[in-house]
């Protein structure tokens, strides 16, 4: 089956998703518990090897954990992952290529500056 074919072709590196996926932990979860590979797998992997995809933000929605390109509207934290697209990420380049860090929100604070004009 080609489709079968071509989806395991665009699968990153199983080193570089174990990597990322190790990152959860910043979120204070349990990566396997959260992580459904045939959702979480080809985010990732889009993120690692596209020439477009320069970022990816991981949150906690209820007890799902979403990935996606862009900042949710609302988050108390926020996992997020800076790549320059236009670089390969390999296993071995991944700690210097891939950018990690956390958002944090205080959605209250942030809602009463907005209301303060």
């Amino acid at each position: 089956d080609e489709s079968v074919a071509s989806a395991d072709a665009f699968t990153a590196d199983e080193r570089c998703v174990s990597w990322v996926k190790s990152k959860l932990v910043l979120l204070n979860v349990e990566e396997d518990a959260v992580w459904r590979p045939k959702d979480h797998t080809p985010m990732v992997s889009e993120f690692l090897m596209s020439l477009k995809a320069g970022h990816l933000f991981a949150y906690m929605e209820s007890d799902n954990l979403k990935l996606g390109p862009v900042v949710p509207p609302q988050y108390s934290e926020v996992l997020y992952l800076v790549r320059d697209p236009s670089k390969y990420v390999t296993a071995e380049n991944m700690h210097n290529t891939v950018h990690v860090g956390v958002l944090r929100s205080n959605t209250t604070e942030s809602l009463l500056k907005i209301m303060s004009g």
